[in-house]
């Protein structure tokens, strides 16, 4: 009996997601496509980006909000 080798990836492996998504629902659903394994590419306006990273308590120009919520540290 030949040894049968399985590949085991996640269930978005191999999609891409575009996000256009701001604030807390968005990010949110995204980084979880990111954990299920789907390469996000998260879309911002300029010049300041995701507007969760001006909410108060800012230190190198992202909130503290803004760092709980994404992969970005």
């Amino acid at each position: 009996m030949a040894s049968v080798q399985r590949q085991f990836r996640h269930v978005l492996d191999g999609y891409k997601v575009l996000d256009f998504t701001q604030f807390v629902a968005g990010p949110t659903v995204t980084r979880l496509m990111a954990t299920m394994g789907a390469e996000v590419i998260k879309v911002e306006l300029a010049p300041d980006g995701d507007r969760a990273r001006l909410i108060p308590y800012v230190r190198e120009k992202r909130s503290g909000y803004y760092v709980s919520i994404t992969l970005e540290r």
